[in-house]
């Protein structure tokens, strides 16, 4: 009988280290789930703090756009272009000159509308926008600018003041805030543009482009670089349609210009990328200057000029 007791000890120890094994499973289970829980809940917590706080136009990332090929886009210098826009006018009014720059990297469209007596060229040799346009036509326009402002005019487009009255109702008109009553004289009828916001139709939108400014060549500059930046603004969305590629079709058999359809392809994605993050990145660039009433010229200041070609160069690459 003596000789049983110890294997009865050793059943008991055995049991006994079972179920302190048992007991620190469970244990590690607990704990294993516990974790589980906290992160699961500081995830959750984190994820809903991301809705809260970021804005829906962040969405697509402030800096990057996934493309239709599955890559994300980078806004860059590359994709910049300058054009010089001319509307000519139906009748005697003066032609609209209007400098703009699609610019990704900075995620605007800067409108400078030039006045056509602006004077451009070497002490001597000064010859204004308007008589280089009558002299050689768009393309010399264009070259002068750059010349005088150090900055490339990489496309043109010239367009009739009706094609671009029925381009703006293709779009829908625009929504113009005039800032002064505005009276357009026509034969057997008149009508009047009182202060604030404005729906235009594409003839009151040509009405407004040949209208005489009383406040002569700077205000001319700033209403109307006003009115085509909202146009911009205002169907930036559109790029965001299917409808863009027909609108593009219909800009360029309107037009003459030498903006082709690779310039419209390569550009497409950055324009997309600026519609969504930016839509309100058109503005019209305030210029100064002295006028000189006797022979309708203007002059831009030199602060004015150094603005202008600052504006319209690439954006300086960061080291």
């Amino acid at each position: 009988m003596n000789g049983g007791a110890p294997v009865q000890n050793k059943n008991i120890n055995q049991e006994q280290d079972g179920g302190i094994l048992l007991h620190e499973k469970r244990l590690t289970v607990r704990y294993f789930m516990l974790s589980f829980a906290i992160g699961f809940l500081l995830l959750s917590v984190s994820a809903m703090l991301v809705v809260l706080f970021i804005p829906p136009q962040m969405e697509i990332g402030e800096a990057q756009m996934n493309t239709a090929d599955g890559l994300s886009y980078l806004p860059s210098n590359q994709e910049a272009l300058n054009l010089l826009l001319v509307v000519e006018p139906g009748g005697e009014e003066e032609r609209v000159y209007a400098l703009l720059r699609f610019d990704p990297a900075r995620g605007q469209v800067p409108v400078a509308v030039l006045p056509a007596g602006t004077l451009f060229g070497a002490a001597g040799r000064l010859a204004t926008l308007e008589s280089a346009y009558d002299y050689a036509g768009i393309r010399r326009a264009a070259a002068q600018i750059g010349e005088a402002l150090g900055i490339s005019i990489d496309r043109y487009l010239q367009l009739k003041a009706q094609d671009a009255a029925e381009l703006v109702d293709q779009l829908g008109g625009v929504l113009y805030r005039v800032k002064k009553r505005m009276i357009f004289e026509s034969p057997g009828a008149q009508t009047v543009l009182e202060p604030g916001p404005r729906q235009l139709s594409g003839s009151l939108f040509g009405e407004v482009l040949a209208y005489s400014f009383p406040g002569g060549a700077l205000e001319r500059s700033s209403m109307l670089g006003s009115l085509i930046a909202s146009l911009i603004n205002e169907h930036s969305d559109l790029l965001l349609t299917a409808e863009a590629d027909t609108v593009f079709q219909s800009l360029v058999n309107r037009a003459n210009t030498n903006i082709s359809a690779l310039d419209y392809q390569q550009r497409k994605a950055a324009a997309r990328f600026m519609a969504r993050l930016s839509p309100d990145g058109a503005f019209s660039v305030t210029l100064s200057g002295s006028g000189e009433n006797t022979y309708g010229t203007f002059s831009l200041s030199e602060e004015c000029c150094r603005q202008l070609a600052t504006i319209f160069s690439p954006l300086p690459e960061r080291l």
